[in-house]
């Protein structure tokens, strides 16, 4: 999104085209600025003329950018991974000047022309666009080599032309990153540094034969073992333009390293290595299967009245090839689901109970916390699982044995809890539910909530439209969403589901910050009754789900003094009745407690029974 309002600088023609194309980048492709000053710190470089996001030049976009937007498909790009163990990587690609690239034109004429140009260059080595280099773990982190310079009518600045090596972070990777306070200075926003930028340079001196950049010289973004070297250089000529190609040589070396994290998913706030453990699926030795196929949802349950005892679980896995020891592991509840910073504080940490070998040879591990639903939680709730300290080992000696992990940017995942639905007869009922957002920074954040994938039949108001968050504080969105009667005649894709981002003023344009996906089920309401009667040596629990449901099951949870809860699976009957006997002693003036769960399908809503109360006493 632009906002043309904040232009800081009276001097700057706000109509010129290249201003234009810059602002375009926002407002039409949803592209981060990547250019230096204003809040961000001087102790890193910034990619400026090589990118129209970098600043106002009229450059190409960078090959980072080009890749966001689709505009560099695979063929175009070479894919390396940082290696493990003792491997190594030593390999020649030739670059092809990112101005000139041609999508379009067919792979064996561009080999066929490099080859010409390159006398050095031998059959297999190929020809891309960029190299991207992903830094271990999920890939969130990696750096980009591209060949740059000047193009026929963009990118004018970009003389002599250069390979240039940038760091970059994943697109979706909405964290506001740490922000550093200058000594003496105080905490407004005006003195106060930001980390990073979706992308930073390392390094745009390598522009002939013999030029080198070892990538653990970065001060900030270093990556150790990991070279490039410009072996030849050469110009070519089409009908157009004059263009660059630079065969370079990548080594790469890595010895054991750490590499704690969870499984990359898509959404990443939808992350397979965090469960909900619901109080069935627990043994009465806490002992539970961790669900290796779950919903695209978890959900919890709630009682009427009391609590339940549920657990979250975390998988913990290691993607290095170093034993790490004394891991920890943090969970967060956030209350209720939204975006912006998280609170940096666990409400529960944990030590895995044993060293977390490497998953390529042994399996992940799993950890568990108690979590408490009563009456009164959130209906929506979002779980955050967070890697803190560990330890490498060492030798006898104290010398280490392995590097640290060096990719933190896998060292979380993020669970969504909720599913909203829409019971109803005629028409369904609005849904209303609250968006939270953390600002955890040191001044004002102006937000706004804008909805992504909201399809038809469905109506969204948000309250209010924007809003200003003080600093350490957390500011509340209102949601209510309608949905047309004719979702429930429906008999498939009836299913609303979204994502509400939220989006944070930064500089001239809004940048995404944090969001959260939701799932609204239209259907019919339902109801579950439960009436039972209990003697010395039985319990009858009976009742019915209304209406008729068909051939499906209910759950019946029964609570008894001093002993641990039972789940019971109860197949439904005709017209959807229900009934269980349990033979055994029950002590006099003792209450029994028991409650009927129905969790719903395509076309019914879910629905639980009053807790029903039983107890005898002896009569005379």
């Amino acid at each position: 999104m632009i906002a043309p309002g904040n232009i800081d600088n009276p001097d700057r023609y706000i109509g010129s085209a290249d201003t234009l194309a810059h602002e375009l980048g926002h407002g039409l492709l949803r592209l981060p600025d990547l250019y230096s000053g204003g809040k961000y710190r001087d102790q890193v470089q910034y990619v400026g003329a090589h990118c129209i996001m970098g600043g106002c030049e009229f450059s190409h976009f960078c090959a980072y950018n080009k890749r966001v937007v689709g505009w560099l498909e695979d063929d175009a790009i070479l894919v390396l991974d940082r290696p493990k163990g003792n491997n190594s990587i030593d390999q020649e690609v030739v670059l092809f000047q990112l101005e000139h690239w041609d999508p379009l034109q067919d792979e064996s004429e561009r080999n066929d022309l490099a080859r010409a140009l390159l006398a050095g260059m031998t059959s297999g080595t190929p020809v891309k666009a960029a190299v991207f280099l992903r830094l271990g773990g999920d890939g969130r982190q990696f750096n980009i080599l591209e060949l740059r310079g000047k193009g026929v009518r963009f990118s004018s600045d970009i003389t002599p032309s250069r390979v240039i090596a940038t760091n970059a972070i994943d697109p979706e990777d909405d964290t506001r990153y740490a922000e550093i306070e200058v000594e003496g200075v105080g905490t407004t926003k005006d003195v106060l540094e930001r980390y990073r930028r979706k992308v930073h340079l390392l390094t745009q001196d390598l522009r002939a034969v013999g030029d080198s950049f070892n990538f653990a010289s970065d001060p900030t973004f270093p990556e150790v073992g990991l070279t490039v070297e410009v072996l030849e250089w050469a110009t070519g000529t089409t009908a157009a333009a004059n263009f660059d190609l630079a065969r370079i040589r990548i080594r790469w070396d890595r010895g054991p390293a750490i590499d704690l994290g969870f499984v990359d998913s898509t959404p990443d706030w939808q992350s397979p290595d965090i469960a909900i453990i619901k109080p069935e699926e627990i043994d009465e030795d806490g002992n539970f299967e961790f669900p290796e196929n779950q919903p695209d949802q978890e959900t919890f349950r709630v009682l009427s009245d009391g609590d339940l005892n549920h657990k979250v679980a975390v998988r913990v896995w290691n993607f290095g090839d170093a034993t790490a020891e004394n891991v920890q592991v943090g969970l967060i509840l956030r209350r209720p689901a939204g975006g912006g910073d998280w609170e940096q504080v666990f409400e529960n940490e944990k030590l895995l109970p044993n060293p977390l070998l490497p998953s390529s040879n042994a399996d992940p591990q799993i950890i568990a916390f108690d979590w408490s639903v009563s009456s009164e939680t959130d209906t929506h709730v979002c779980f955050r699982s967070q890697i803190g300290n560990r330890d490498v080992p060492r030798d006898d000696n104290g010398l280490a044995l392995a590097s640290d992990d060096t990719n933190a940017s896998n060292d979380w995942a993020q669970q969504n809890a909720f599913i909203f639905e829409a019971p109803a007869d005629s028409p369904p009922d609005p849904v209303e539910f609250t968006f939270q957002v953390r600002n955890g920074g040191s001044y004002v954040e102006e937000v706004q909530l804008i909805p992504k994938g909201l399809g038809s039949g469905a109506e969204m108001t948000i309250i209010p439209a924007q809003l200003k968050i003080a600093p350490f504080s957390t500011g509340y969105f209102r949601v209510r969403v309608v949905l047309d009667e004719s979702l429930l005649k429906a008999t498939c894709n009836k299913d609303i589901s979204f994502v509400l981002e939220a989006w944070r003023l930064d500089d001239h344009a809004y940048e995404r910050w944090g969001g959260a996906k939701y799932i609204i089920k239209p259907c019919k309401r339902t109801s579950i009754s439960l009436d039972g009667y209990i003697l010395p040596d039985r319990l009858n629990l009976f009742g019915s789900v209304s209406p008729d449901v068909g051939a499906q099951r209910i759950l019946l949870h029964v609570q008894r003094p001093g002993l641990p809860s039972t789940w019971e699976e109860i197949s439904l009957g005709p017209a959807s009745t229900f009934e269980h006997e349990i033979l055994d002693d029950f002590p006099p003036n003792e209450e029994v407690r028991a409650t009927a769960y129905f969790d719903g399908t395509l076309d019914f809503a879910k629905s639980v029974s009053e807790t029903k109360r039983l107890s005898w006493t002896p009569v005379g």
